[in-house]
């Protein structure tokens, strides 16, 4: 947890000279309205714990509204209680991708929607067994950010408790933006 808050607040203060806000004025470039950076995630709960890193690429149509695309890149663990009564416990990688829309609503606060595909493991309670599919995550949120930090909430409407990476549907992520 230490760590967390130390990557946190060195994200914070390298942001102040950077800006997560672009001024577009309707004469940029292709590259004058490209925005990168990313996300740093964690959840947790009783069964699960998520480890998440985020690049994303985005491009401001106008000051206000922005889209793009990211990788995703996630340490997952995952702890079952079978209907034997045994435990079983597995950790996987899990490789996927998401496409966002971003509204700036004022300087400082955004709101989010975004579509995310992963190919993860889950136990499949059923059949007693380790199976990988794809799950689909539809979120929609919003959050703060200033000189390149941001710190964003996110709701998966879509979430499935036994097949989701994520322990719950609420998704807090910390990112940096240039």
């Amino acid at each position: 947890m230490k760590k967390f808050f130390l990557t946190a607040l060195i994200l914070f203060v390298c942001g102040q000279s950077a800006w997560a806000q672009k001024e577009i004025w309707g004469e940029e470039s292709f590259w004058e309205r490209t925005y990168f950076g990313g996300n740093f995630g964690l959840s947790f709960g009783s069964n699960n714990f998520t480890v998440e890193a985020s690049p994303e690429a985005g491009y401001m149509f106008t000051d206000r509204l922005s889209a793009g695309l990211g990788l995703v890149f996630q340490y997952y663990k995952y702890k079952l209680e079978t209907r034997n009564g045994s435990d079983i416990e597995f950790s996987s990688k899990i490789f996927g991708n998401r496409a966002f829309c971003r509204y700036n609503i004022t300087e400082n606060i955004f709101g989010r929607a975004e579509l995310e595909f992963l190919r993860a493991p889950y136990w499949d309670t059923d059949a007693n067994s380790k199976k990988t599919g794809t799950t689909v995550g539809t979120f929609l949120g919003g959050g703060f950010f200033s000189r390149g930090f941001t710190l964003t909430a996110l709701y998966n409407f879509s979430h499935d408790y036994e097949k989701s990476p994520y322990a719950e549907p609420f998704v807090v992520r910390v990112g940096y933006y240039f």
